[in-house]
């Protein structure tokens, strides 16, 4: 492969190879999504960068840690923490890696949140060889779910509420619906400085 095509990889298994790209991207998808949510802008990309030519491309890697409903119901902190570790794996196996960035969609983009939160201690401290780049969210419910007002999306939104957030489990709705003592949860605790 020549140093200008991007290198992508299937969602399912990581490399064992080490990994010659300076730059990683992860795509992130969101609630019940795959790999394959970023297939278009993925493909994009990689020909942006063979049009570009003399530009090293970056490794382009759809993240499988949250793939599947059963990951995707146990919480933002832990699907972070699965993100997380999977990124540092990527990041060991890359020795000329010099940026990382993120790009998550949905809830995608609140997983890439609470995983950049765990590596920077770590992986992008300022002595470290690694420093973040940039991170996109695209239609994130930074600040969870709320009903929205009006005659009638409101019922739709109650209903789907109170749907969600009755499913025994189902933490990541639990969050997202701000069902929890609004202080306790993890969406609320994002925003809260320190002091």
């Amino acid at each position: 492969m020549s140093t200008n095509e991007c290198q992508t990889l299937s969602a399912s298994r990581l490399p064992s190879e080490k990994l010659a790209c300076r730059h990683l991207i992860v795509f992130i998808h969101g609630l019940n999504g795959g790999a394959g949510d970023f297939s278009v802008l993925i493909k994009e990309i990689a020909e942006a960068f063979r049009r570009a030519g003399g530009r090293e491309a970056p490794f382009l890697f759809c993240s499988a840690s949250n793939t599947g409903l059963a990951k995707n119901v146990d919480g933002i902190e832990r699907a972070g923490v699965r993100l997380a570790a999977e990124i540092e794996v990527l990041c060991r196996a890359m020795p000329r890696l010099e940026e990382l960035s993120m790009v998550g969609h949905s809830l995608g983009g609140l997983y890439g949140r609470y995983a950049l939160s765990l590596l920077s201690p770590s992986l992008l401290s300022e002595s470290s060889r690694v420093r973040p780049s940039f991170f996109v969210t695209i239609a994130a419910p930074h600040i969870g779910i709320r009903r929205p007002g009006g005659l009638f999306s409101a019922p739709v939104a109650t209903l789907f509420q109170l749907g969600a957030q009755s499913v025994p489990g189902f933490r990541t709705a639990h969050e997202l619906c701000l069902a929890e003592r609004p202080r306790g949860t993890l969406v609320h605790s994002a925003y809260q400085t320190e002091g």
